[in-house]
């Protein structure tokens, strides 16, 4: 009887044990399709209380979001699927749950483990990782001793407080306007290198080599020729008011190769 009940007891605790375990996983999620085509937000947000919510956003910039720390940073990482991965517009909002991260870094592969299990099951997505040798950006501190310029502090907003970091938000973007500004808060150098890739100066992956850790709230102003679309200044901004640039390298990246995927049923 006493053995019995020392059995028990192990098999009490290793489910325990297993329990909180459990890999972070979405309670719900609800998924609808934009009728109304739309200049998407092309990134997944998180709130605070791990809510998660993408207005706009099409099939291949969700991968992109669930994929970033395995370095798809760019829409053309992701390759193959049919035309509506990258044209149909989605509305996603959800709640995650069990979180166990101690630091940003860790927070945010738990949250993109939880977004590839969602593309999993209600995408049905089956996909694989490649390599390209391609040409790339490294971002360094102009000051080899890690010195920042005047716009950019580490952060003190955390994503599960009572003052929740504000998301990535472009203001004065507007043809009649010769500027615009970038504020983000509570980003990491690899969150923050993964925005910006889409600039037109840029348009390649991007690797951080800074060696900073933690997370930072930045202001970034953009100086560009009214109606410009090649020359946002982005390049010349980073190291003034960042003291951030970017160093051309080429190397052999990953990309993300879709081998089957499905249209999700919305809810």
């Amino acid at each position: 009887m006493l053995r019995q009940s020392r059995w028990f007891a192990v098999v009490v605790f290793m489910a325990n044990v297993l329990a909180a375990q459990e890999p972070p996983a979405f309670e719900v999620v609800s998924i609808k399709r934009d009728p109304a085509p739309k200049v998407p937000l092309p990134y997944v947000s998180w709130l605070a209380g791990e809510r998660m919510t993408a207005s706009g956003i099409t099939l291949a910039q969700l991968i992109r979001s669930a994929y970033v720390s395995d370095g798809i940073q760019l829409l053309s990482q992701v390759i193959g699927g049919d035309k509506w991965v990258s044209v149909d517009q989605f509305d996603l909002v959800g709640k995650l749950s069990n979180i166990s991260a101690t630091t940003p870094d860790d927070a945010n592969r738990q949250r993109q483990y939880a977004l590839k299990a969602l593309l999993a099951d209600r995408f049905k997505l089956r996909s694989h990782l490649d390599k390209r040798e391609l040409p790339i950006f490294e971002l360094v501190t102009v000051d080899k001793a890690g010195k920042l310029g005047p716009q950019i502090k580490a952060s003190t907003c955390t994503r599960v407080s009572n003052r929740p970091c504000v998301p990535f938000r472009m203001s004065g973007v507007s043809p009649d306007k010769d500027a615009m500004t970038m504020v983000t808060e509570g980003v990491s150098m690899s969150e923050f290198a993964a925005a910006i890739v889409s600039f037109p100066e840029i348009l390649r992956p991007i690797r951080d080599r800074t060696g900073l850790t933690g997370t930072f709230d930045l202001t970034l102003t953009l100086s560009y020729p009214k109606n410009a679309t090649t020359d946002t200044g982005i390049l010349s901004a980073l190291p003034e008011q960042l003291g951030l640039k970017l160093e051309p390298r080429r190397a052999v990246v990953d990309v993300l190769v879709i081998d089957s995927v499905q249209p999700p049923t919305e809810d």
